[in-house]
């Protein structure tokens, strides 16, 4: 920024705002600690906070997300992490890193939540939804022909399972083939989930369209 007697210049505009929330939302879910925890390095660490910022604050590729952490945010100043400093492979491959933890995630993020709210599990609600690619797809062994949510016959798509309960959380998620459907899923991810039959009712619903 650079001052004189009549006017004010800024160089260069960062916002805070929404990165501040996000920030506070993921100490409060005790997610930073649990990251630590599951033994990311702390390059792995800046780069799995920075991403999940980017990616709800500014939903994009993780080209964009680094740019977005380089350029549009002042995210750095919250954590003290220079992006500018951190190769932007760091950013495409800390999504291969939080997939392989996805479960304990999952477990971790849904009990904290439970502790936080203290609610009841009563009712849980299983949907699919599909998203397609751009190109052959070659390697992507999901990636298959079937009903695009988004009409988009031409190309190849993966599903993906959620499973909620009756408060709105998410209590298990999972990628499926694209041409697969709710009736031939179920069954696994209640298996996956494994519900507790203890005094809880547990009433699951198809949403299915």
């Amino acid at each position: 920024m650079v001052l004189s007697r009549y006017l004010i210049w800024t160089t260069r505009l960062t916002s805070t705002g929404i990165e501040n929330i996000l920030y506070e939302t993921i100490k409060e879910l005790k997610l930073d600690a649990k990251l630590k925890e599951l033994g990311f390095t702390n390059i792995q660490y800046n780069s799995a906070i920075g991403t999940l910022i980017a990616k709800i604050a500014n939903p994009s590729s993780e080209a964009k997300a680094y740019d977005y952490l380089c350029n549009t945010s002042a995210i750095n100043e919250l954590i003290g992490c220079d992006y500018n400093k951190i190769s932007s492979n760091s950013i495409y491959r800390i999504s291969d890193k939080l997939l392989a933890h996805k479960d304990d995630l999952e477990k971790h993020l849904y009990t904290t939540q439970k502790a936080i709210f203290e609610y009841d599990e009563t009712i849980t609600l299983y949907d699919l939804t599909n998203t397609y690619f751009e190109g052959g797809v070659e390697g992507v062994e999901k990636a298959k022909r079937g009903r695009s949510k988004e009409k988009r016959s031409d190309a190849k798509i993966i599903t993906l399972a959620v499973m909620l309960d009756s408060s709105g959380f998410v209590r298990k998620s999972e990628i499926f083939d694209g041409n697969i459907g709710e009736a031939t899923t179920f069954k696994e991810m209640l298996d996956k989930l494994k519900v507790p039959q203890k005094k809880k009712t547990f009433y699951p619903l198809i949403n299915h369209y």
